[in-house]
């Protein structure tokens, strides 16, 4: 399974829209060089271009980066759907995110991920959980 943690939240949000299956409404950079120096990293995300006025739950901001690590309202949709957990932990202002797999045939049945930012945290969790899919459908 990849280790989500270590990808910037800009690669995330490239995963997020592909697992989602609507990449073919955005304009995806190759890389966070393709922005320039004036976003930051916590700005970047794939670029909304479609015709389209929704796209499935989502409402298309044409120009705007697609970017669920970072704002809520990317993001809401696909925490809510996926019913992904998000409890806080006050020792170190970490966010603990988490989904029940729902598969008995396995040791742990949830996927997991801490991150000071919840939204983060909950993304890694869709994602390890779209593998957790495909590795055993």
């Amino acid at each position: 399974m990849t280790d989500y943690s270590k990808l910037s939240d800009f690669e995330i949000n490239k995963r997020v829209v592909i697992a989602l299956d609507i990449d073919m409404h955005f304009f995806i950079p190759e890389s966070e060089d393709s922005f320039g120096a004036c976003f930051s990293p916590s700005e970047l995300g794939p670029i909304w271009q479609t015709s389209a006025y929704w796209v499935g739950d989502f409402k298309v901001s044409n120009g705007n980066k697609f970017n669920p690590c970072n704002n809520p309202a990317d993001a809401w949709q696909i925490i809510f759907e996926n019913k992904i957990m998000l409890s806080p932990r006050c020792a170190d202002d970490e966010w603990k995110a988490e989904i029940y797999l729902g598969r008995e045939d396995i040791f742990d049945n949830y996927a997991s991920a801490w991150h000071k930012n919840p939204l983060r945290a909950a993304m890694i969790v869709f994602l390890m959980m779209q593998d957790a899919n495909h590795a055993n459908p």
